[in-house]
């Protein structure tokens, strides 16, 4: 439950990293802010599809190429906990 509870911290984190108007939803109304948020996620998880997808096509190229991909190269892709 911990880990799945930082991936999502970590996710929202990203999702505000992301956000073209900073901390600040200028829109005052309730459904309009909804919109932002949502509008928001959809982009931070088009970002992260994005990378996914090329990261795994470029790993195959690997692959093609005789490079051994194994746990040891995975987890060097891999962020490690705590830094953005």
């Amino acid at each position: 439950m911990h880990t799945a509870t930082n991936k999502s911290a970590q996710f929202n984190e990203f999702a505000k990293w992301l956000m073209f108007s900073g901390d600040v939803i200028a829109e005052n109304l309730r459904h309009e802010q909804r919109k932002v948020i949502k509008y928001n996620q959809l982009v931070a998880n088009m970002v992260v599809l994005y990378n996914v997808q090329w990261m795994s096509r470029k790993l195959k190229e690997l692959q093609a190429k005789r490079h051994p991909v194994d746990a040891d190269v995975l987890d060097a892709l891999a962020i490690p906990q705590g830094s953005h």
